[in-house]
């Protein structure tokens, strides 16, 4: 490697050779935040996305949202059951259930807020 390489940023040629490893050796070649960068790189064509891939890999989280035509927001049994098997299921995944939040025409209602998350 002569000095002119040796001055090169590491980072040059970083988005090719994602690439080339994801062509030879597909899914399994990359590690998951860096097939997350695969996807960033088209939102974010001239910025670094390894910072983003694997913070958004850490914070992982959802927020569940449905509505009651019936206009009331009062979690029903059925609600509070689905969203325990949600949570359940998430977990081992290393996804938090952040809340889960049921909008009607009298409101909102979260689960988080009422303590059943």
């Amino acid at each position: 490697m002569g000095f002119k390489d040796a001055a090169k940023p590491h980072y040059l040629g970083h988005r090719e050779r994602l690439r080339r490893r994801f062509r030879d050796g597909g899914p399994d070649a990359l590690p998951d935040y860096e097939l997350l960068e695969l996807v960033l790189f088209r939102a974010m064509p001239r910025r670094d996305t390894k910072p983003l891939a694997k913070a958004i890999l850490a914070a992982t989280a959802i927020v569940l949202v449905h509505n009651h035509p019936s206009g009331d927001p009062t979690p029903s049994r059925a609600d509070i059951e689905m969203t325990k098997q949600i949570v359940a299921v998430a977990k081992p995944l290393g996804v938090v259930v952040y809340d889960h939040i049921i909008v009607g025409k009298q409101g909102h209602t979260s689960f988080r807020g009422l303590g059943l998350i």
